[in-house]
């Protein structure tokens, strides 16, 4: 009876062990992405677009100078998600800009 202890025993740690592994993949695919816009008061005035994404997996920031420019990172980041089976939450991108 105590080696069919044992291996029921194992089977309990092991299916915890998938069923981990599953809700950490899962929590991986949800990414949120948040949005300023900073106008620098340079002549002409200029407005940059701070992009800071999270996931549970990291945290990165990234900068891009134009509107166009972060269009496209978003559209890179919906489908990053996508390819995993993932969902990227994604802010509105702002209208009006905190000055510098």
């Amino acid at each position: 009876m105590a080696y069919d202890d044992h291996l029921e025993a194992e089977f309990q740690s092991n299916d915890r062990r998938k069923r981990e592994a599953r809700e950490a993949a899962e929590a991986a695919k949800k990414i949120k992405v948040k949005i300023v816009r900073v106008r620098a008061m340079i002549d002409p005035q200029h407005d940059l677009f701070n992009v800071e994404i999270v996931s549970t997996t990291g945290e990165w920031r990234e900068t891009v100078g134009s509107e166009a420019d972060l269009r496209l990172l978003l559209k890179g980041i919906e489908a990053g998600a996508a390819m995993v089976g993932g969902h990227a939450t994604i802010g509105d991108i702002p209208t009006e800009p905190l000055l510098l």
